[in-house]
């Protein structure tokens, strides 16, 4: 895979911790959506946001999912990014 395009970003959830509390399993359809990850790769029009930065996004931000050798990867516009930490 080669990288994103125009201004697209790969997020890597995973950045994000979850915490497990008690022994409660929680269902896969009631966990929460990813809000925060590490940008893992950004396109060549991309001008807020290097590699290896937190960025922080709406639970219900228009992204794609793609899983890349069993590891999630989020695909979305950099307007998509509220704030970089």
């Amino acid at each position: 895979m080669k990288g994103p395009t125009s201004n697209y970003v790969w997020i890597d959830p995973s950045g994000e911790k979850k915490e497990v509390i008690g022994s409660i399993l929680v269902p896969v359809t009631v966990e929460q959506r990813p809000q925060k990850g590490i940008a893992i790769a950004i396109g060549p029009e991309v001008k807020n946001i290097e590699i290896g930065e937190t960025c922080l996004f709406k639970a219900f931000t228009n992204y794609q999912k793609y899983d890349n050798e069993g590891k999630e990867i989020l695909i979305m516009r950099e307007t998509e990014i509220v704030s970089v930490l």
